[in-house]
């Protein structure tokens, strides 16, 4: 889902307002473009620490929960281990 669709779900579904977008400066959300749609919204952008996924928070720890998961579902199927 991109960040526009996203935006407007917020918007419809729950009368919720972005006001603040927290960026680990990956270039994915860099744009010029990008930024002035944030502006012209009037979300505040944000740049974190590049490379530190303790600055992201929540969404850093449940992405690192996902993959043990995965991890540990690949490792108990026996697999080759190139999967």
């Amino acid at each position: 889902m991109s960040y526009k669709a996203f935006n407007a779900m917020c918007e419809t579904q729950h009368s919720i307002r972005v006001k603040i977008l927290y960026l680990d400066r990956e270039g994915e959300y860099m744009s010029t473009e990008f930024q002035s749609y944030l502006k012209s919204q009037g979300t505040k952008q944000k740049l974190t620490v590049y490379d530190t996924p303790q600055h992201n928070g929540i969404a850093e720890c449940r992405n690192h929960t996902i993959v043990k998961c995965v991890h540990a579902v690949l490792h108990a199927s026996y697999l080759p281990k190139l999967l």
